[in-house]
């Protein structure tokens, strides 16, 4: 947010790295050091030095972007500091500047390069794109902005909530099957001490569900188009539509089979129903 306030004011940082960003005692951010900064706006030039004027390396050679160190490459823009940022990023999550060597020669060898960051298996996928998208070799295949680039991390953390919400759900979907063909398997009973293990087993069955499609709700709430909660939550309705029908409940297996309607996009394979049992 301060970079790209700091581009709306025709500014480029073009030293953004950890070091430069200090985290206040109450989570303020301060964008510091802008010793190298420069000016797009041609309003500043006489004033301020201009991206346009530069004929030296600036910066510090473990984050800088390739048309930082050849000029020609590219005119340093918005997209520069996205590559910086995307450096930053970069160092949060592999725990190391996005360039290195053993000499200043090699570092500005490496930044010149500008191989796209190898992601461990460790870093989720959804922020893997977004890494290599900001440190993309080519400046006009980075985030345009660096507004952009808040927004694509910021539904990231969505995202990973709905996941993770997702997660838990799941889990309460396996506990649901699983009480669901144990109910199944067992045949009713009018001796008080089976007749209270079923109700027992009933209402476990109703806790699960009820966890197992919040999940998948909440989950959806969070990212919409999260296809694997939404086939979840179809699967649980399944899974509950069964269980009624099992025991003669039509008028809750249809409420179930509505809300299941009410989801167009959701694709399952379901299970037949257990045949009711005597």
């Amino acid at each position: 947010e301060a970079v790209h306030y700091a581009h709306s004011r025709g500014v480029l940082h073009l030293d953004l790295k950890p070091d430069n960003v200090m985290i206040g005692a109450f989570r303020e951010v301060y964008l510091v050091d802008w010793g190298v900064a420069v000016s797009t706006d041609d309003a500043q030039r006489d004033w301020l030095p201009m991206a346009d004027e530069v004929s030296e390396i600036l910066g510090t050679p473990a984050y800088l972007a390739p048309e930082m160190v050849d000029l020609a490459r590219a005119p340093l823009s918005a997209r520069t500091d996205v590559y910086l940022l995307g450096g930053t990023l970069h160092e949060i999550l592999l725990g190391r500047p996005p360039h290195e060597g053993e000499s200043l020669h090699d570092l500005l060898y490496a930044a010149y390069g500008a191989q796209l960051p190898e992601v461990p298996p460790s870093v989720p996928e959804e922020l893997g794109r977004i890494l290599r998208k900001a440190m993309a070799p080519e400046a006009a295949d980075r985030f345009e902005s660096a507004e952009a680039l808040r927004s694509a991390l910021s539904d990231f953390l969505e995202h990973r909530v709905a996941a993770s919400v997702a997660d838990r759900a799941r889990e309460a979907l396996v506990d649901l099957r699983m009480l669901v063909d144990e109910s199944a398997r067992e045949p009713t009973h009018p001796k008080l001490r089976i007749a209270e293990r079923q109700d027992s087993r009933n209402a476990q069955v109703q806790r699960a569900f009820a966890r197992a499609r919040f999940g998948f709700a909440e989950a959806l709430r969070h990212h919409s188009a999260a296809e694997d909660a939404r086939e979840g939550l179809a699967s649980a309705l399944l899974a509950m539509t069964g269980y009624h029908l099992a025991r003669m409940e039509t008028a809750s297996a249809e409420g179930l089979l509505q809300e299941l309607g009410d989801e167009p996009r959701a694709e399952t394979h379901a299970s037949p129903a257990p045949e009711p049992v005597s």
